[in-house]
């Protein structure tokens, strides 16, 4: 645990004794003092997701090696491995450029089996064009649950037609997935940071 995910827990209790305060002044119709214990909330909210959104945007986003492992909590990521191959059209024209990236995920708890959800991989150009993993119905999902200790290795495939070098693939976590990470300062998953990365050669 970072200082900043103490800071968030602080601020998250912190929050909830405010709105708990605030609606007993409600219930004791003691309009005034929730009014002013709501506009002092609030004050403070803007102030703590300025902060997370200003550290957000000057922060770059992180770089990982091939290898290297994106780890949330005990459930961890890495990319083993990228490998490109042209694929031919129906003419027999090369028409595009297909990448695949193996990797593994990990649980490396001691005792608790786990899944994480939410998780995705995209492939991104230099000019910021998104490149998602093509559709395949026998790729095991990232939510697969894991034994303690136990490892598997994954597959996606990228077709990167049009791409601009240099490519990147991001890692990155969807929706309601990225609580609370969204809030929490320096995180990749925070309000409008970039994603963690691996630099394609």
């Amino acid at each position: 645990m970072t200082i900043f995910d103490l800071i968030f827990l602080c601020a998250f209790l912190a929050s909830a004794a405010a709105l708990m305060a605030a609606g007993v002044r409600v219930l004791q119709r003691r309009f005034r003092q929730a009014a002013h214990i709501g506009i002092l909330y609030g004050v403070c909210l803007a102030l703590y997701l300025g902060v997370v959104i200003g550290v957000s945007l000057a922060s770059p986003p992180r770089s990982l090696q091939l290898g290297e492992e994106r780890c949330f909590d005990d459930w961890c990521m890495g990319i083993d491995a990228i490998a490109k191959s042209p694929a031919n059209g129906p003419d027999g024209a090369t028409q595009s450029n297909l990448y695949t990236v193996t990797l593994h995920i990990a649980n490396r708890a001691r005792r608790v089996a786990q899944s994480e959800n939410g998780i995705k991989l995209a492939l991104l150009d230099a000019q910021g064009q998104r490149f998602e993993a093509l559709a395949d119905p026998q790729a095991i999902p990232f939510n697969t649950r894991l034994e303690a200790g136990q490892a598997i290795s994954l597959t996606r495939r990228f077709d990167a037609t049009g791409a601009v070098a240099p490519l990147a693939l991001a890692m990155e976590r969807e929706g309601f997935d990225r609580f609370p990470g969204t809030f929490i300062i320096g995180d990749d998953s925070s309000l409008l940071h970039q994603p963690t990365i691996l630099r394609l050669p």
